[in-house]
């Protein structure tokens, strides 16, 4: 009976409770911050040896390898000296770089790799950056010089004693310094789930998202219950689709879709003009496409066209539409149509709509054949493809 109730007194006390995730304006200036005392640190640290300035490097370096690998602080203070000085320096296999694209295998140079224990003896990796290394490497030749003990095995280790520098106490330090608006979520949990929450975005597969999980060292279970996007975001924004098109009595035509694909706007007029046709409408708001293609803009690949199915030509008609705003008409070239129809064959054949992202990388690969359509120009493009092969497709 007790432990029932305090398990309940647990539960009511989350409710209505606001997220705590970090803000990346935050982010940003907390490694603004460590990233220029780290390196005011590593030149007084070369020209004195000093406890202080080996301290200072010394805190600096921790929290910035706690920060990017988005690690536990217990973890990265606690790495044994051992552990960095047999860090895998090995190159990349050839035959597992035909597999990786060039940047892939640029970064595999760039980054080292340190194997350390984890929560419950797990193996985690941290990446360490060319500078990260320098910063260590010169930390370890002034050990003795700063008054380390020969029998501290720790690479954070403190002079004149046996123990290491707490990582989270430097992070809080840090966070308070850096101007951030909310220092209080600076924090090594909050980053972990910044990561594993925002990473959902990316729309990873299955063993993408495990290997995300493997590496913040985290249980496949844990990370799916735990680290998912917050509830009242998936409630808000994917939840209400469903029921308002349960309301509205669409649902059968959106049989086949999953919640990332319905798009109410396309079957339920959320404004209270309804002489708006489908087929004709074309938004050119450039704010939201690049609001939505600034997460993704970087490292596009081609779509592979998985469809055969061959799409009958498309008129002058079909190929113009007309901006309700300005009161034109913009022809679609023919070059236009070939790059998109590149990418969303397959979507249009199956009927299936595009989303924001994906237009993005469209127009971004794309480029400059598409750099006067904007991602919801794209968009409207095949969505109204799709409608048009459907109805031809009825009509025989």
């Amino acid at each position: 009976m007790i432990s029932h109730t305090a398990l309940v007194t647990l539960n009511e006390a989350k409710f209505n409770k606001p997220s705590t995730l970090p803000f990346t304006q935050d982010v940003q200036s907390l490694h603004q911050l460590l990233e220029k005392t780290a390196d005011t640190a590593f030149q007084k640290l070369q020209e004195t040896a000093s406890p202080q300035s080996y301290a200072e490097l010394a805190k600096a370096t921790l929290t910035r390898i706690i920060v990017f690998n988005r690690r536990r602080a217990g973890e990265v203070s606690k790495m044994p000296l051992k552990a960095f000085n047999e860090r895998d320096g090995t190159s990349l296999h050839e035959d597992v770089a035909m597999g990786l694209s060039k940047f892939e295998q640029k970064l595999c140079s760039h980054f080292s790799r340190v194997e350390i224990r984890g929560k419950r003896g797990r193996k985690v990796a941290v990446l360490l950056s060319p500078d990260m290394v320098d910063a260590l490497m010169l930390l370890v030749s002034r050990r003795g010089t700063c008054g380390v003990l020969d029998t501290n095995t720790f690479l954070f280790a403190r002079p004149n004693c046996q123990s290491y520098y707490r990582g989270q106490d430097s992070l809080r330090v840090y966070a308070r310094e850096c101007g951030a608006q909310n220092p209080e979520f600076l924090r090594s949990t909050h980053l972990r789930k910044h990561v594993a929450t925002l990473s959902q975005i990316l729309n990873l597969k299955n063993n993408e998202l495990d290997q995300v999980a493997d590496f913040l060292g985290h249980d496949i279970r844990v990370h799916r219950d735990y680290y998912r996007l917050p509830e009242a975001t998936t409630q808000l924004a994917k939840i209400s689709k469903l029921l308002l098109a349960m309301e509205k009595g669409c649902l059968p035509n959106l049989q086949g879709k999953s919640l990332d694909d319905i798009e109410i706007e396309d079957e339920i007029n959320m404004t209270d003009s309804d002489d708006s046709d489908p087929e004709e409408s074309e938004s050119d708001d450039e704010a939201l496409a690049g609001a939505a293609g600034n997460s993704s803009n970087a490292g596009v690949q081609k779509m592979p066209i998985e469809s055969t199915t061959e799409l009958p030509e498309e008129s002058e008609s079909e190929a113009e539409t007309e901006n309700p705003r300005r009161g034109q008409k913009v022809s679609w070239s023919n070059a236009e149509v070939t790059a998109v129809m590149k990418h969303f064959k397959g979507h249009i054949a199956k009927g299936k709509l595009a989303t924001l992202t994906e237009c993005q990388q469209c127009k971004s690969a794309e480029d400059p054949v598409l750099v006067r359509r904007s991602a919801q120009n794209i968009r409207d493009f095949v969505r109204n493809r799709g409608i048009s092969l459907k109805r031809k497709t009825q009509s025989k």
